[in-house]
């Protein structure tokens, strides 16, 4: 008594609709807009924000250079992991200021620089590249490095049409 294939279906958008899946680190739900999946990522850096913050500390601490290797490795991983997946939803301007806010949260433990200080000021003093563009780059680097991918691209470019966001998004950073 298996149900029929449509009906299987049927079912696990039914479960997907409910509550996201965690799958491999990444949370899906049935639109994949993935803002979920942006929310817990979020979140999981304030403890990483956090102990930077301990590190620099106020009148000695780490110096920036440190810092910043810090940054990268703790904290971007966390963000960016999976971004081949989920990379078409980065962009968008809502988990674009739910980024931005980590950056400069990272930057400002950085450079020591007060709440107050502009964005791209931050930025500029930490030695951190945005997140809009630290996305596209990632982007493009794990995209341009499969032959796999190169073809497919090239292919689609051809035609106008593309087989999927993530595929759109690509070839939009790219260009």
């Amino acid at each position: 008594d298996c149900p029929e294939l449509g009906e299987f279906y049927r079912l696990e958008l039914d479960t997907l609709h409910e509550d996201p899946v965690r799958l491999l680190g990444v949370y899906l739900d049935c639109f994949l807009a993935f803002n979920g999946h942006v929310d817990n990522v979020a979140k999981k850096t304030e403890v990483g924000i956090n102990m930077m913050r301990a590190l620099a500390g106020s009148g000695w601490g780490m110096r920036g250079k440190l810092l910043k290797i810090v940054f990268t490795g703790l904290i971007e991983s966390v963000l960016f992991y999976g971004l081949e997946v989920w990379g078409h939803a980065a962009l968008r301007k809502r988990n674009l200021t739910k980024f931005r806010r980590v950056f400069a949260q990272g930057a400002r433990a950085i450079c020591r620089g007060s709440r107050s200080a502009n964005f791209q000021g931050l930025m500029a003093r930490a030695g951190v590249i945005p997140p809009e563009f630290r996305i596209r780059q990632l982007l493009v680097n794990r995209y341009l490095s499969n032959k796999w991918f190169q073809t497919k691209l090239d292919r689609e470019k051809k035609y106008g049409e593309f087989s999927g966001p993530h595929i759109k998004a690509a070839s939009d950073a790219i260009n």
